[in-house]
């Protein structure tokens, strides 16, 4: 019996409904912003996903965002590796490896982690990918910021950050325990493009959207 791959939507992972709930079992505080890093597969073709990208490859992104994450102890950046890059093995990087040691602040979670990506509706304060689906789902659903390093499909219509170089990215980042929740109007066109996308695109989501197309 072939047995269904495990996305980042899959309903045997917990869903973390509060930040207590989640730093009692990561080990985390929770009395901060929680900045949820929705990493890449590696060598997923990192060139031909966007436009334009600030870093160099998605290691890169990690590796500099992860170096400043260190120096801003007083937020919760959670690293979560990108559910496909089991079929994407990089046999030069241990990421258990690469992320010990770095402070109780810093959670890298690994594709086998009992944590549903829905939680991220209800603990995650911003959304940090280069052009990951992860920047529009979250948005849609319950008005989170993303913050991209690279071009998207939803690029430009002003409900994310969009630095353009280096030096922008890491000054919004200085900035991002001031970054609100959108607003009604910036969430009202971030669910036209989500149902646009997930309904007429040729993208379909891995995850279940619940919601409502009204």
């Amino acid at each position: 019996m072939t047995r269904t791959p495990v996305v980042a939507h899959s309903e045997d992972r917990k869903v973390y409904r509060t930040k207590r709930e989640f730093g009692d079992d990561f080990q985390a505080p929770v009395d901060t912003k929680f900045v949820f890093v929705m990493m890449h597969a590696f060598n997923d073709h990192p060139h031909s996903h966007s436009r334009t990208m600030i870093f160099k490859d998605y290691f890169e992104w990690v590796e500099k965002t992860l170096e400043y994450a260190k120096t801003r102890p007083e937020l919760t950046w959670i690293f979560k590796e990108h559910p496909s890059a089991k079929y994407y093995p990089t046999k030069d990087l241990s990421l258990a490896d690469y992320f010990a040691n770095c402070g109780s602040n810093i959670v890298f979670l690994d594709t086998d982690a009992q944590f549903g990506a829905t939680s991220l509706t209800y603990i995650a304060d911003v959304v940090v990918t280069v052009a990951g689906t992860a920047g529009v789902e979250y948005a849609a659903e319950s008005g989170i910021p993303s913050i991209l390093a690279g071009t998207t499909m939803y690029s430009g219509f002003g409900f994310t950050i969009e630095p353009q170089t280096k030096s922008e990215y890491f000054q919004v980042l200085k900035k991002i325990d001031q970054i609100s929740r959108l607003t009604p109007a910036q969430q009202n066109t971030v669910r036209k493009i989500f149902i646009y996308e997930w309904r007429y695109g040729d993208m379909p989501f891995s995850w279940c959207p619940h919601l409502p197309y009204k």
